[in-house]
């Protein structure tokens, strides 16, 4: 893995300009093509998950978010994915007045800053277990428990559906005996109001900028098969964060110098102190202590392509600042190479180790074994 500080340094090898105005120079041609790289190839997916709201069209992405890629709407044990409008106009067209609905079938993104669902989320309902049941329960009959009123919405022998609105979500419904308007009664099992539906989308994010210096501070103490690291001398947070917290955001990756450490690279999760961090997996190495480290802030980019993000800048840096046509084609050569091969390489998430050619297979049941003969 190349981090930041690895990758600038090998630009101004290449360049023949170590300077540091070229290397700043060079900090933000990396992160132009680390960004580039980003947009075109999905390595930098996320996940989130929110609650429908009743009567509630649009809910806020994200901070990071930069591109949609599936929504998935879950009622129970129902999931479905929602139809996208591609147009301002055409999300118009739907929403000529109100209309509201447990099943969304329609999502809109609106300003790249907000989600909305077409028909509107319609009032959030719970499930409540309820006994000795007398008289029918109808749509429209409403039932009050507590300080809490709703309306119900179906039922069967042993459970009903209540709507109930939002002002009253995340209050506990109670237990005891009730009485609908209709004059159903019966007894109601502890509940608590959640809303409707559960929406999940996945997303591109946009990466944060690659701008922290390798940091080598200190000495650290690790344990095989933990998470944590504990530091002597170190100063994690106030180098990264105005306070302890994640640092998943940042991308930032830990290495134990060999010999104390086993010399591979473990993303850091949280810096919690001065003095410790939380690794996202545990460490494989052998328990040491007092050892060397190296903290580098590294591209979202699949590490074997991180050469890409030294050969773009070059190929910009050898037809503007120096001009030098030679220069450019060997650099461009270079990286046109690599995206040929990122291409290829991203074109699927898993390997076939299996490297002998197809078989050309023939299906038996397409051709007859024998004409007239026994079966």
């Amino acid at each position: 893995m190349k981090s930041l500080t690895v990758l600038r340094n090998l630009a101004g090898s290449l360049s023949q300009n170590t300077s540091s105005t070229n290397l700043t120079l060079f900090d933000q041609l990396i992160n132009d093509a680390h960004k580039y790289l980003l947009q075109r190839f999905f390595f930098n997916e996320a996940s989130t998950t929110i609650s429908t709201v009743s009567q509630q069209q649009f809910y806020d992405l994200p901070f990071d978010f930069s591109k949609n890629k599936t929504d998935t709407i879950t009622t129970g044990d129902l999931k479905w994915t929602p139809t996208e409008v591609l147009s301002r106009q055409d999300w118009d067209r739907l929403n000529v007045f109100p209309y509201y609905a447990d099943f969304p079938s329609n999502y809109f993104i609106w300003n790249n800053k907000q989600l909305g669902f077409w028909p509107i989320p319609s009032t959030g309902s719970t499930e409540s277990t309820y006994t000795g049941l007398v008289g029918t329960l109808t749509d429209g009959d409403t039932i009050t428990v507590g300080s809490v009123t709703g309306t119900i919405i179906s039922s069967d022998s042993t459970t009903m559906v209540i709507a109930i609105p939002a002002s009253a979500y995340g209050v506990a419904l109670g237990t005891g005996a009730f009485t609908t308007s209709g004059g159903a009664s019966g007894t109601i099992s502890a509940n608590t109001v959640t809303a409707g539906n559960t929406i999940t989308y996945n997303y591109k994010r946009r990466p944060t900028d690659l701008t922290f210096a390798d940091y080598t501070t200190g000495t650290v103490t690790a344990t095989v098969d933990s998470t944590t690291i504990t530091g002597l001398g170190t100063g994690f947070v106030a180098n990264y964060l105005p306070s302890a917290g994640s640092v998943l955001t940042l991308n930032l990756w830990i290495k134990i110098t060999p010999p104390s450490g086993d010399g591979n690279w473990y993303q850091i999760s949280s810096l919690d102190s001065a003095t410790q961090l939380t690794l996202v997996n545990t460490y494989k190495g052998g328990t040491t202590s007092g050892a060397s480290f190296i903290i580098g802030q590294m591209p979202l980019l699949l590490e074997d392509f991180h050469d890409l993000l030294v050969y773009r800048p070059l190929m910009i840096y050898f037809s503007t600042i120096v001009d030098n046509p030679n220069k450019k084609k060997e650099f461009t050569d270079l990286y046109n190479a690599g995206i040929q091969s990122l291409d290829e390489y991203a074109g699927s998430k898993t390997v076939n180790v299996n490297l002998r050619q197809a078989i050309n297979t023939r299906n038996p049941n397409a051709y007859q074994s024998s004409v007239g003969g026994a079966p």
